[in-house]
């Protein structure tokens, strides 16, 4: 129906619903959008979910849906009245999606773009595998191919801290295996329909990170496996939804949402040594970022703290 041809490993061809959320970045959306016409899995749709853009971003990608040079890729454009965060963004994307069908929903980061085998080889793992909930990419940088940004994701119980391997390191073929992880990273990552029968959508409350972290939590709670597979390859830009690098919005809810994860899937004989760990890295991350003079950021990790201990989960700033 969709794509170039048929998965020669792939036993059927179920629905893949790839969910891309957009604010004010309609310029890597387009680019993300472009790739996914390469794609060589023939049953796939794009729901497009625009986060309360500015009327601009929404026109241009309007435009984009409507032009016939782009008919071949079938898209669905939500238009959301605010910024609902990369959780109720995503969540509006999973609700279309499973009203349409989809066996599968793929979180893919707009600032992403996908090799032509990105969809269908996670699709042949999770369908070759039995009780696999859950699959993630090998992601590259967008700017260094070469070099790994996330090959699947580990969580640290003792510190209550989700991290992911591979960060910075030439590719060696090091983590050219598929295999079984914690957790992978919502930048591209695959959920069977399923695991959102078990345990529901994204926790809304977090808004930004550590959202996938505790998604993956609980779907590992009911039994679910998750798989890394580097056969999958996509590119990325890196933080160019709150700005690119360490901004005080990301430090912020980084700070704020551990908090909220150690409480909500850490074994609760876990919580002193990872709450402990929580203050220790607020003091140290203020520490590093007064010296550099980035009080902002300083004040937003003691803010995000705050935050947490008061169990404020609105929007920052609500």
């Amino acid at each position: 129906m969709l794509g170039k041809k048929m998965q020669k490993k792939s036993r059927r061809c179920p629905l893949v619903s790839i969910v891309v959320l957009n604010w004010n970045n309609e310029r890597d959306t387009i680019e993300c959008l472009n790739s996914l016409k390469k794609l060589d899995y023939p049953l796939f749709e794009v729901i497009l979910v625009d986060n309360g853009s500015k009327h601009e971003s929404v026109e241009k990608l309007t435009e984009y849906v409507n032009d016939r040079k782009n008919k071949g890729l079938k898209i669905a454009l939500v238009e959301n009245k605010e910024n609902e965060g990369f959780a109720g963004g995503n969540n509006r994307g999973i609700e279309l999606a499973l009203a349409h069908g989809a066996e599968y929903v793929m979180f893919l980061n707009n600032d992403a773009t996908v090799d032509p085998n990105a969809i269908g080889e996670l699709v042949n793992e999770m369908e070759q595998k039995d009780g696999t909930g859950i699959a993630g990419s090998k992601i590259y940088y967008y700017d260094k191919p070469d070099m790994i940004w996330s090959a699947g994701g580990t969580i640290n119980w003792f510190i209550g801290k989700g991290s992911t391997r591979g960060r910075r390191e030439t590719d060696e073929r090091q983590y050219d295996k598929v295999e079984e992880v914690d957790q992978v990273i919502g930048c591209a990552m695959m959920v069977k329909r399923g695991v959102f029968d078990a345990i529901g959508f994204l926790d809304e409350t977090y808004f930004s990170y550590y959202e996938e972290t505790q998604f993956c939590a609980r779907a590992r709670k009911k039994g679910y496996a998750i798989y890394y597979v580097p056969s999958s390859i996509v590119y990325h830009k890196v933080a160019k939804s709150t700005g690119g690098g360490t901004t005080p919005t990301s430090v912020y809810y980084l700070v704020r949402n551990r908090g909220f994860f150690i409480l909500d899937a850490v074994p609760f004989y876990f919580w002193p040594t990872a709450l402990l760990s929580l203050f220790a890295e607020v003091f140290v991350r203020s520490i590093v970022y007064l010296r550099k003079g980035r009080w902002v950021a300083a004040k937003a990790a003691f803010v995000g703290l705050k935050d947490f201990l008061l169990g404020r989960k609105s929007k920052r700033g609500e």
